[in-house]
């Protein structure tokens, strides 16, 4: 598995702690504001933001979909369509589509141990949107 973080150096088979703390360096402004983990086979998750103002994405190459991470039970109050901008440009979300940076860990903690995403967590099909179907 190769992290990679924006402004940073890639690593290789990062351990959880080192992922967390990676992870914990992202912010929606400035240099580091988007980071990815992918596996051999080209699945990875991404993420971008930072704080309590993340982006979560996984892409699935066995499966062909990607797909954007919700919750049921939003904790920001931004309305639909409200931008997050960060390094790589701006995305609108739905309400239920801003993570928190603690919530992002675990998936990415997850992803690496090839174990399920937390259950807090749903996925909305975005194939569609990016060109895969």
């Amino acid at each position: 598995m190769v992290l990679e973080r924006e402004g940073a150096t890639a690593l290789t088979n990062p351990s959880p702690a080192r992922l967390a703390s990676e992870l914990k360096k992202l912010k929606s402004y400035g240099k580091s504001s988007f980071a990815s983990l992918t596996r051999s086979d080209g699945s990875y998750v991404q993420v971008a933001g930072g704080g309590v103002g993340c982006m979560l994405e996984w892409r699935d190459t066995s499966t062909k979909t990607h797909s954007r991470a919700f919750v049921e039970n939003p904790t920001v109050p931004f309305e639909d369509g409200t931008e997050l901008t960060f390094g790589g440009g701006r995305v609108p979300l739905r309400r239920d589509e801003w993570l928190s940076i603690k919530l992002v860990i675990e998936a990415f903690t997850s992803f690496l141990q090839g174990s399920p995403f937390p259950v807090s967590i749903d996925w909305r099909d975005m194939s569609e949107v990016v060109g895969l179907r």
